[in-house]
């Protein structure tokens, strides 16, 4: 039996690899040169694999102060602890460690978890909910639905979002030790748990409350209330969990103040009731379903998995009275789906309950917790829990498509899965996306990334500057350039003025406005740099349309600055 579950899971997994190649297509033609979507987030990601990959190999290298170092990132200086201002995607860069170390490319190592989100993430649900009903044909189209759900391409960019392939197997892990008392099962649900926490800041607050509740179930229909040992387990191994996430939470709590956000930011970012409605652009099929615009609220889930969860629904509650053990498993799939369903959407809407931006006067369970539980006044995007309902209606998926997973009715399933990866496809996907924020003066950055040993020579000259060098890049402000300043940052390891993240700290809030007209006010520009102990300054003159980079670099020479470097239009020079 064993061994037939391990040729199921293995045909499962190569077949959600393919399945994952086609949907995200041509990511896998271009893994090293390619970024999903365009070269924003996507690249500042890039940049903290790539500076956490190199302070991992420190710390084996037995180099122990790289662990808070990790904490520096170049960008924002002199600002302490950037790396805070952002999700620090230590367990990717772990996870990727050895591609890091053979290619030193960000890009690759990007791409492979971009992947990996996707096909890890069906696998994951392919297992829970085999386990919970015992039927591998609705299992695997329940993989389908969690794995390229229709909000996954709604949040292409994000690759903290994308990262759920942990929750199923936390859940899973739980199931198996409650079942078999293995401490194994349990000890990799704790596992699990802390990668879900070091892959996403949102996810180590919104999910957490929901394994805890996912725990309670298993052992209310199992009749282990009264057990200790079993509650003694599960406490024991959320503390350990929890001591393992505090050293990469305490450096976001260092930062106070700084990372709590205001009821009217929170309400920005929460789904409108018409955002589950609206669909992604990107989608094959849904693309036109634009019913309400709202950033990060393209929240819809797509018709046939929430017709197959109402199914599931209507058969896990039929087995609620029912005391035959063969049926457990789908007791816990229906009231665990059913109340996270109602609970995850319900926390997706925010401070606020809006339909099309008009406040509903019924209660909103977001603003609670947002009051009283840790954590929740530091989360920006309430509508980021719309993965916890794609979660629980692929649960209740699986459970409805149960009825077809047999010998005649199999050909439904298929159906099923075909309707299902039609309602999420969104191939070919863009790639390497370029923009201007100020169109009418400066050109869209270059549309790639770089290895170091490739970059712009600009860059590589940077590399051998001292350590100690502090770094401004011009033109400064515009985010599409300061996302690739970072990057390249990220590689030399040389402190930048520049930066992108997040959050931004209040000091380049401030300098923004004099250093993004250095051109027409080149004294305030200097001044500042001078007070901030700037030794180098870039100019890409290649950036702007006309010749004021020329200009600027002129200026800069006329206030005691020396241009040491001239590289294909990027001037550098030191004061």
């Amino acid at each position: 039996m064993a061994t037939l579950l391990v040729s199921r899971t293995t045909h499962a997994a190569a077949l959600y690899l393919v399945i994952t190649i086609v949907m995200t297509w041509p990511i896998a033609a271009g893994l090293a040169r390619d970024l999903p979507g365009d070269l924003g987030d996507p690249a500042f990601v890039s940049g903290v694999l790539a500076w956490g990959s190199d302070h991992w190999l420190a710390l084996f290298s037995g180099h122990l102060g790289a662990a808070s170092q990790f904490w520096d990132a170049p960008i924002f200086f002199p600002e302490r602890i950037a790396t805070a201002y952002s999700e620090h995607f230590a367990v990717h860069s772990l996870l990727t460690l050895p591609v890091y170390v053979v290619t030193r490319s960000p890009v690759l190592c990007y791409n492979l978890w971009f992947l990996a989100t996707f096909c890890l993430s069906a696998l994951g649900m392919y297992l829970l909910v085999r386990d919970l009903t015992g039927r591998p044909g609705a299992a695997f189209v329940a993989g389908l639905a969690f794995g390229f759900a229709p909000y996954r391409i709604a949040t292409l960019a994000h690759l903290q979002v994308l990262s759920t392939l942990w929750m199923p197997l936390v859940l899973l892990g739980i199931r198996r030790y409650l079942a078999t008392r293995n401490s194994d099962a349990l000890v990799a649900a704790g596992a699990a748990l802390w990668a879900q926490n070091l892959s996403s800041g949102y996810y180590m607050i919104f999910f957490g409350p929901f394994a805890a509740f996912y725990a309670l179930v298993e052992m209310a229909t199992r009749g282990l209330l009264r057990d200790l040992r079993a509650w003694r387990d599960l406490a024991i191994t959320a503390i350990v969990a929890l001591a393992a996430t505090l050293p990469f939470a305490a450096p976001y709590l260092t930062r106070g103040g700084a990372s709590q956000r205001t009821l009217t930011e929170v309400q920005a970012f929460s789904a409108d009731l018409l955002g589950w409605l609206t669909a992604s652009s990107f989608l094959n099929v849904w693309g036109g379903l634009q019913t309400f615009f709202k950033f990060e609220g393209s929240l819809f889930p797509g018709v046939a998995v929430v017709v197959a969860a109402l199914a599931g629904l209507w058969m896990s509650w039929r087995t609620l009275r029912s005391r035959d053990a063969a049926l457990q498993g789908l007791r816990v799939a229906g009231i665990f789906g059913t109340l996270t369903l109602i609970v995850s959407f319900w926390l997706s809407l925010g401070p606020e309950i809006q339909l099309a931006t008009h406040t509903l006067h019924f209660p909103a369970l977001y603003r609670y917790a947002w009051e009283y539980l840790p954590g929740f006044d530091a989360a920006r995007v309430p509508a980021r829990f719309a993965m916890l309902t794609v979660l629980a209606l692929s649960v209740l998926a699986g459970c409805g498509l149960m009825v077809f997973d047999r010998h005649r009715r199999r050909w439904m399933l298929v159906v099923c899965a075909l309707v299902i990866l039609a309602e999420g496809s969104a191939f070919p996907l863009p790639v390497n996306g370029t923009w201007s924020s100020a169109p009418g003066d400066f050109r869209p950055p270059e549309s790639r990334l770089h290895v170091l040993s490739d970059a712009p020579m600009i860059y590589r000259s940077l590399a051998q500057l001292d350590p100690r060098a502090v770094i401004v890049h011009f033109p400064f402000g515009l985010p599409e350039r300061e996302i690739q300043y970072g990057y390249y940052a990220s590689l030399t390891h040389r402190r930048i003025l520049n930066g992108y993240s997040g959050a931004f700290p209040v000091t380049y809030r401030m300098w923004v406005p004099p250093l993004r007209n250095a051109v027409a006010d080149p004294g305030a520009a200097t001044a500042l740099l001078e007070s901030e102990r700037v030794t180098h300054a870039v100019v890409h003159s290649a950036a702007w349309y006309d010749n004021s980079g020329l200009r600027l670099v002129e200026s800069l020479e006329g206030s005691g600055w020396r241009r040491i470097g001239s590289y294909d239009g990027d001037y550098l020079l030191a004061k």
